[in-house]
């Protein structure tokens, strides 16, 4: 057998790394559409600065791949160099022939050697107890999103209006917590009305004439109403932003609501709103420092999940 490398990608290997994905998360895939411009956008519309793949290859084919997208974290005031692992993959005929560990530690190694101060990833179930025991991965936390039924509009004084390849959308952001993805005008473009898919609608929040904030929301198998992201300027708050998400879900005959529990202040304004909540699907948060000054000073408040701001959009790529 010939002899497997775990190095650094190039933009030559993409049709071979698309070949792969294509191959193992075929699920993910819309026959429809093509992947690669899946690929695109992620690696060029998604980071500040390039993305770090390590690939592991045989002969001529990719049968390994890992992703580290460039994230600015905001802590307080101060954005830290971080980075979201995404699509750890091996080729099913190659299992027993090389680790994803092996070809993630490569991309870990080059995250650390550009700057990034730590790594935070939202890992399946089938993975999570790898990053954990294997890895080094520290747990942030486990939970369940959110699930509401829904049947009555709320009152309320702002507007919506549906954003369609704009670029003007908000930069005056207000987040109540610690931590948090840092989020301009350019995230959100790139984010969510660039996606390759058209399964997000994002939408300007309107006081009067004034523009106070931004709401994207998604709909998932025609049933289900997803609060993916929101921006707040102060003037509105949570609960308004609930309030619209909901009369829009049921404007659109949806009568379920679904989201992340992972800001306190949203979660505290959904308890105020709504009688009763149920549990939705699982979700993993964890992180990976690989700085050692940067995780002395700040495992302990990275760490506990209360300190986060967290919307579903920071992993909702598909």
């Amino acid at each position: 057998m010939s002899k497997i490398l775990i190095r650094q990608a190039n933009v030559e290997d993409s049709n071979a790394i698309i070949k792969l994905l294509n191959k193992e998360w075929s699920h993910h895939w819309w026959s429809k559409e093509n992947p690669k411009d899946f690929w695109v956008w992620n690696n060029e519309n998604l980071s500040h600065r390039e993305s770090i793949v390590s690939v592991a290859t045989y002969n001529n084919d990719i049968i390994g791949h890992y992703c580290i997208l460039p994230k600015l974290l905001k802590i307080n005031n101060t954005l830290i160099e971080s980075g979201i692992g995404i699509l750890a993959t091996v080729d099913s005929d190659f299992r027993n022939d090389v680790s994803i560990m092996d070809i993630s530690k490569f991309a870990y190694e080059k995250a650390q050697e550009s700057g990034m101060k730590m790594i935070y990833g939202f890992p399946n179930d089938n993975y999570y107890l790898i990053q954990e025991k294997l890895e080094r991965w520290d747990k942030v936390h486990r939970y369940k999103s959110k699930e509401i039924n829904i049947s009555k509009k709320f009152e309320t004084s702002f507007k919506l209006e549906e954003l369609s390849n704009s670029h003007t959308i908000f930069d005056n952001v207000k987040v109540d917590e610690m931590i948090s993805i840092h989020k301009d005008s350019n995230y959100c473009y790139n984010r969510y009305i660039k996606h390759p898919r058209d399964i997000y609608k994002s939408f300007l929040i309107y006081k009067d004439n004034d523009v106070v904030g931004f709401l994207v929301t998604k709909i998932f198998n025609s049933s289900k109403g997803h609060i993916i992201d929101f921006i707040i300027n102060g003037e509105i708050e949570c609960d308004d932003i609930i309030k619209l998400a909901n009369n829009y879900f049921l404007e659109n005959d949806v009568t379920d609501l679904s989201y992340w529990p992972t800001s306190e202040t949203f979660t505290n304004s959904l308890n105020k709103i709504y009688d009763t909540i149920n549990d939705g699907f699982n979700t993993n948060f964890y992180v990976k420092f690989l700085d050692d000054s940067f995780k002395t000073k700040y495992k302990d408040k990275i760490t506990n999940i209360n300190n986060w701001n967290l919307p579903m959009g920071v992993s909702d790529v598909f």
